[in-house]
């Protein structure tokens, strides 16, 4: 069930800046609750009005918010549930300071159906969370099949690409990401992800564990592991993910 986060807004503020700045789709949905009369820019007007007064999009004020209405989402999603230092009945407060920081390092991504994120083999910078859509993870068929292998399938809440940025060994990508159905998510840079770790260690903590079940995937479908029979609600395989680690070579370079 997903956890829905209201905020209102009064006379004076303002809403619509993150699609338009981050080229995406919109990040939420606005109601009105009373009569409203509102001013409104289309996107063409809304950049000329930043090349008009751009210390508007410098000021303190405005960067302030986008911080925060990034931070505001965060709440809602259960990897942060860390963050919240109280819950009384429905009333539930969150560490703001950590939650503004972390606002200014994530970035907001929306993808069609179809795209591909990231592919197989390929350098992966950034690390995401889903908060709209589906997507799935594939990689190559083995040699004596043709086609592709979906590993699994995303949805709201999950995240992927942490991997590539917490395994040293793993520099590239060991599956592909494609679109399912229209997606929005939160992105954050390899850059960002450290500072992220260093802010959050107890959320960062929680990311790395799901490596083990990455590597697990990928065993469910090399042969040599068919023999391996599962023992729920433990998995072997699992388990087995914990101690694998990947490693990348070049053509033509030695292991041993």
């Amino acid at each position: 069930m997903l956890k829905k986060l209201y905020v209102e807004k009064e006379r004076g503020e303002w809403f619509g800046e993150i699609a338009l700045l981050q080229e995406t789709n919109r990040t939420a949905t606005v109601t009105t609750i009373q009569e409203c009369i509102l001013l409104f820019l289309s996107k063409e007007k809304f950049d000329k009005f930043l090349e008009i007064a751009p210390r508007i999009k410098e000021s303190e004020a405005f960067n302030s918010m986008l911080k925060k209405r990034t931070g505001n989402h965060l709440r809602a999603l259960p990897l942060f549930a860390s963050l919240k230092t109280k819950q009384v009945g429905s009333l539930e407060r969150f560490d703001e300071k950590k939650l503004d920081m972390l606002g200014e390092l994530f970035r907001w991504i929306s993808a069609k159906p179809g795209d591909i994120i990231y592919k197989e083999g390929s350098e992966n910078k950034a690390f995401y969370i889903i908060i709209k859509g589906s997507v799935r993870m594939e990689v190559s068929a083995p040699e004596d099949k043709k086609g592709r292998v979906v590993l699994c399938k995303m949805g709201i809440h999950d995240w992927f690409g942490e991997l590539a940025l917490l395994d040293d060994a793993a520099t590239r990508c060991t599956a592909t990401i494609v679109v399912e159905e229209d997606a929005l998510f939160l992105s954050l840079s390899g850059a960002n992800f450290n500072q992220f770790e260093r802010l959050c260690p107890e959320v960062a903590s929680v990311v790395r564990s799901r490596i083990g079940m990455r590597t697990a995937q990928r065993l469910r479908n090399i042969p040599f592991f068919a023999a391996v029979k599962e023992n729920r609600p433990w998995s072997k395989l699992d388990l087995l993910g914990d101690l694998f680690e990947f490693e990348m070579y070049e053509a033509k370079k030695n292991r041993l």
